[in-house]
């Protein structure tokens, strides 16, 4: 945090406790995923970018697998996207229409990856993804 606010030109004095710490993380996860549901929403389309940390202009986060196949990167990647849904339509309000986690996938316009072959695969895993996600809504 010091090194934030120094970079805004603000002095903090003193710290804060390893409790306070943990407590700021566990409530910026559903705050993020709620701002990443919103923006998935608004945006036209979505472009995934797999070496790089998949990306929406908004981190996804870096997480770790088991191993790199392409089944295990998309799979790993549709678990994000039904927690993120999942959040967002816990927080909605009476009244408030649900948003359906296959609007993602629906909404994937291309992929940016290296030539490697598990990033090939995956780009056709992902296709699959869409086509199933549209004949499904």
């Amino acid at each position: 945090m010091q090194m934030v606010a120094n970079v805004c030109g603000v002095n903090l004095e003193g710290s804060i406790s390893a409790r306070t710490a943990t407590h700021i993380v566990i409530e910026a996860l559903p705050a993020d995923d709620l701002h990443l549901a919103e923006a998935i929403k608004d945006a036209a389309g979505i472009t995934f970018s797999g070496r790089e940390g998949n990306r929406l202009r908004l981190s996804l986060g870096v997480h770790s697998t088991v191993n790199h196949t392409a089944e295990t990167q998309l799979s790993g990647l549709q678990q994000q996207i039904k927690e993120v849904y999942s959040t967002y339509n816990c927080s909605l309000e009476a009244g408030e229409s649900p948003e359906d986690q296959r609007t993602f996938s629906r909404k994937l316009t291309g992929i940016n990856t290296d030539h490697a072959s598990d990033q090939k695969k995956l780009a056709r895993l992902m296709e699959v993804w869409k086509a199933k996600s549209d004949r499904e809504l």
